[in-house]
């Protein structure tokens, strides 16, 4: 098989959605342009991995600097952690009007960031002919000046709707457009995570190996079979981490108490695709990755996948009973394992401790 592209290359006629986005911060621009008085002069866009935060800013800058306004400059730039702040504020044009478009801020240290935000963005902003425009993954960078955490506008990038899907691929991979559908169920409907999947069918373990691989190329190999299992959960903390871990057999023989929990969970949210949730009462895997690290271990580990769902029911519908107050809400966790089951062909009833558990089909 030839090599696949990790990533398709930026290129404007295939740039799909984000109305909203692009809006808002045109919008402004439009206003600077016209040199009317825009109190909101940074626009922070939050994504998970691969929601399309790259090509969102590759597309302001195309915009902007293509038919938008002669006059206008974008300067686009991709943090890392090595970033020379005296280099940094040299490079930024002098003329004006201009948008500054950040990307990857995540990759930063909060030390560099914060020498960053003092030293050139907050002095920056002050004049009324500048745009900054941040993208950031994982938990939110805590920013003091009140240009960027008060005054700002916040704008969360969801995965594409099946339309949205489905032109997608239209534009980028056109001979998997009529799998758009099967696309998104494996992958919410990120963008990237849709691409890639796309250029492997009709082998579709194969492109979920690889966008697995992508999604955590980063990531010490040591931990990607924490990922596996806590993928079957809505929400993890280290009591249900407790639960669960010791059901995989690779963890099997391991003494999983709060403590080692504890850490092991303070490992993975430092990656920055696990954060702390409240409506979830808990920590959330990035849902892109989350998808895929499930579907993959559906069609990889079939025994494995319906032993995880049917502990998770089993403790859920257990708590349910147990504790009246959160009744409610582990009901509806147990259910939700309930349907993953019934979905998949196995009466969640018939989950036991000792069951002999089926093989199931690789159809999922």
């Amino acid at each position: 098989m030839s090599k696949r592209p990790a990533k398709l290359p930026f290129d404007s006629d295939k740039f799909v959605d984000r109305k909203g986005a692009l809006g808002l911060v045109l919008g402004k621009a439009r206003r600077i342009t016209d040199g009317l008085s825009v109190e909101r002069r940074v626009v922070i866009f939050h994504g998970k991995r691969g929601a399309g935060k790259t090509w969102l800013l590759r597309e302001l800058e195309h915009r902007l600097q293509n038919g938008f306004s002669s006059s206008f400059v974008a300067h686009r730039i991709t943090l890392d952690e090595d970033i020379d702040i005296k280099a940094f504020k040299s490079g930024i044009p002098t003329q004006r009007p201009l948008a500054l478009l950040l990307d990857d801020v995540n990759e930063a240290t909060e030390s560099l960031l914060k020498s960053l935000q003092d030293r050139v963005l907050a002095p920056l902003i002050q004049d009324v002919r500048v745009l900054i425009v941040l993208t950031e993954r994982g938990r939110p960078h805590y920013w003091t000046a009140p240009e960027f955490r008060e005054k700002s506008d916040e704008l969360d990038l969801e995965p594409f709707e099946p339309d949205d899907t489905e032109t997608q691929l239209k534009t980028q991979v056109p001979d998997a457009a009529t799998e758009a559908a099967i696309i998104a169920a494996r992958t919410g409907g990120y963008p990237w995570a849709n691409y890639v999947l796309a250029r492997y069918l009709p082998d579709e373990k194969r492109g979920l190996e690889r966008c697995l691989k992508l999604f955590l190329q980063d990531v010490d190999e040591g931990l990607w079979p924490y990922f596996r299992v806590l993928s079957i959960l809505q929400a993890f903390d280290e009591t249900r981490m407790g639960f669960i871990l010791p059901v995989y057999p690779l963890f099997a023989g391991e003494m999983w108490n709060y403590r080692a929990c504890r850490e092991k969970r303070k490992a993975l949210v430092n990656t920055t695709l696990a954060e702390w949730r409240e409506d979830a009462r808990g920590y959330v895997l990035d849902e892109p990755l989350r998808l895929v690290l499930e579907a993959l271990l559906r069609k990889q580990d079939p025994v494995q996948w319906q032993r995880l769902h049917c502990a998770a029911y089993r403790v859920y519908r257990g708590w349910a009973n147990k504790h009246e107050q959160s009744a409610d809400w582990w009901t509806e966790e147990a259910e939700y394992h309930a349907g993953k089951l019934d979905a998949a062909g196995y009466d969640p009833e018939d989950c036991s401790e000792k069951e002999e558990l089926k093989e199931e089909g690789d159809d999922a």
